[in-house]
């Protein structure tokens, strides 16, 4: 056999060579929303344990100058201010006036964003309103181009693009009601929202804040993901963005 003949023998048809791309495609179409998803929950993950550790070690470093964090002044308007700012490094912080409530907004330099509501806010007859949670209630963006006032208020999103915590280490209840849920946070730094959670097992089912697709609010995901290691469960009941 020639140089000639052999180099037409190994040659590829167009139809083996169209056959082959149409394959790839097939698998890469197949393939590729896997690796996006798991390419954004590894960011989420990322970010979330990142949050609470930020947060956290802010907290401590606060308390050496103002003291142990049950006694902060949750209703002081300069909150962030005082107790975190100076803690903090952050890209910027804004004020978010929302439809029904004041918010802080912390821009993170990974892109993330921290939403706390202030504990007042005055308006433009020059009342000061108060806010129930205020500078306690906190929802976590890791990409902060999610946010949306709208889907925060009517918490849409909670468990896809917006993560909840809790900074309530002062909230105890009256002692003649027994075994409440609001101790969870007690004398507790930044942690997941866990208020109302009596019971680990209800962080899937069992109660309104559960993380499933049925509960309109389910506050409890960043408790399940961080109980998880920090890491999205293989049956975690939504995809995150």
């Amino acid at each position: 056999m020639t140089n000639k003949n052999l180099k037409l023998h190994n040659a590829f048809t167009l139809a083996e060579v169209l056959i082959t791309i149409g394959i790839i495609g097939v698998v890469a179409a197949m393939t590729m929303p896997t690796l996006i998803q798991n390419y954004r929950n590894h960011v989420v993950e990322t970010r979330l344990q990142k949050v609470y550790s930020v947060m956290n070690q802010a907290i401590k470093q606060s308390e050496v100058i103002n003291g142990e964090k049950e006694n902060w002044d949750f209703d002081d308007p300069q909150f962030y201010e005082k107790y975190l700012a100076p803690y903090l490094n952050v890209l910027k912080k804004e004020t978010i006036v929302g439809t029904n409530y004041y918010y802080n907004g912390i821009y993170f330099n990974d892109g993330s964003l921290l939403i706390g509501k202030t504990s007042s806010y005055t308006n433009e007859a020059g009342e000061t309103i108060a806010i129930a949670g205020g500078n306690k209630d906190y929802f976590f963006y890791p990409d902060a181009k999610n946010f949306n006032e709208e889907e925060l208020v009517s918490r849409a999103a909670v468990g896809r693009t917006t993560f909840p915590f809790r900074f309530a280490p002062n909230y105890y209840p009256p002692e003649n009601l027994i075994n409440s849920f609001g101790t969870r946070h007690y004398k507790k730094g930044f942690e997941p929202y866990m208020h109302e959670l009596s019971n680990n097992s209800y962080l899937y089912a069992g109660k309104a804040f559960s993380c499933n697709e049925v509960n309109s609010s389910p506050m409890f995901c960043t408790a399940l993901i961080m109980m998880n290691g920090w890491k999205i469960p293989k049956d975690y009941p939504f995809k995150v963005r």
